[in-house]
């Protein structure tokens, strides 16, 4: 017999594939992955693979928005932010139109992929690895163009492990240049049926024979109703790095959220962030409030030697309230900080950089109560909310 644990819990109780198989014909009756094509307005075109766990767990996995997440609900509740904008098509968006700023009009969503060659604001970079007299320079956008790129969707489906049953969906995702770079993501999300979390496992490689520059920034955004004044940014937080301003005379710190501003401007920290013995680094959101007081959260755990950066981004601002966790291979300055310090990554023909990444839906007060044990085990004292930052506001 298997151990318990190797079971598929779904609905208070865990069950043998023969148990639950024999109670449907179709494995749609609880839980599933399905392809479906967007139809209207921006959005027209875009292909989506749907995830359905049955717990309650649903995410969006945008295949011709470069893999990224669009939605991620729990119990029919929004936990991701949908930002004025939408769904985007890539066919309807130029990428170094208004200055390199343009990303600004494809931006929502629960997960915004930034790279692979670029992350942060906009910056022109020299083009002579590339070995062209007549292209000097490479306007890089803001945060790169991977997340405008349209995917190839390798497989999708479920498959049973004994008596699991994983969902999944692959794919991949080229971004390529004559006289360029050609980098590929192959992208791989998985889950169970019965399960409040899942992964995303990246794989880089660089296929030109060009020595390329390679960035990576995850920008997981969190909206309304997770988001909301007194919500509280769980992280085991050494001190601040680096923030974009002072906001402290505003009343807003990094740890307890605000509510929404109409003349609110953005905050960027920059984290020193402790990980756990095995290299693990942890964050969430957590709505205390949600439910009368059974809370509610979104923890996401990666590796620092994959991210050895977390940002957070505030966006307060009246119609487009959003908290975002940014795990990083650099700085929120991006690539001026990254060169100036000797942590720009630079993949030669044939080169691979692989991430992985745990997001978890914290849905009762025991799960909350783990995942603090777990962040004060990595860092005992909780920083004050207005910890001023080390390196200063608005510099490198």
């Amino acid at each position: 017999m298997e151990p318990r644990e190797a079971m598929t819990t779904l609905f208070g109780r865990r069950w043998t594939r023969a148990e639950l198989e024999a109670r449907f014909g179709s494995l749609s009756q609880v839980a599933g992955v399905s392809l479906v094509t967007l139809s209207d307005g921006a959005e027209r075109g875009v292909r989506a693979v749907l995830f359905q766990t049955g717990s309650g767990l649903e995410f969006w996995v945008l295949v011709d928005r470069g893999f990224d997440i669009a939605k991620c609900r729990f119990r029919g509740v929004e936990l991701g932010w949908q930002s004025p904008v939408g769904i985007r098509a890539p066919w309807f968006h130029e990428v170094n139109d208004e200055g390199g700023a343009s990303f600004l009009r494809s931006f929502s969503g629960f997960m915004v992929t930034c790279g692979l060659d670029h992350a942060g604001a906009p910056y022109r970079d020299s083009a002579g690895r590339y070995f062209a007299p007549d292209r000097t320079a490479i306007d890089q956008p803001l945060h790169g163009r991977i997340t405008a790129l349209p995917g190839q969707l390798v497989a999708y489906g479920h498959e049973w492990r004994g008596d699991r049953c994983v969902l999944f969906c692959e794919g991949v995702v080229k971004q390529a240049a004559v006289f360029g770079e050609h980098l590929v993501l192959t992208r791989r999300y998985e889950t169970e049926v019965g399960a409040d979390s899942f992964t995303v496992r990246d794989h880089i490689r660089n296929h030109s024979f060009f020595t390329t520059p390679h960035m990576l920034l995850y920008h997981i955004n969190l909206g309304f109703p997770l988001l909301d004044e007194g919500a509280e940014f769980v992280v085991p937080t050494r001190g601040v790095r680096w923030a974009f301003r002072d906001s402290t005379r505003e009343g807003i710190g990094y740890r307890f959220q605000a509510q929404p501003h109409y003349d609110c401007v953005e905050q960027v920290y920059v984290h020193d962030v402790a990980a756990d013995s095995e290299g693990a680094l942890r964050a969430a959101l957590i709505n205390r409030t949600w439910e009368e007081g059974a809370g509610l959260g979104v923890a996401v755990e990666f590796n620092r030697s994959q991210l050895p950066y977390l940002n957070q981004w505030q966006n307060f601002q009246a119609g487009s309230y959003c908290m975002a966790i940014e795990p990083s291979t650099c700085h929120a300055l991006g690539r001026p900080h990254a060169e100036a310090h000797g942590e720009l990554a630079w993949l030669k023909h044939g080169d691979e950089r692989t991430y992985e990444l745990r997001f978890s839906v914290l849905k009762t007060q025991s799960e909350i109560a783990r995942f603090e044990a777990a962040v004060r085990n990595a860092a005992p004292e909780i920083l004050d909310n207005f910890a001023a930052p080390r390196e200063g506001f608005g510099q490198s």
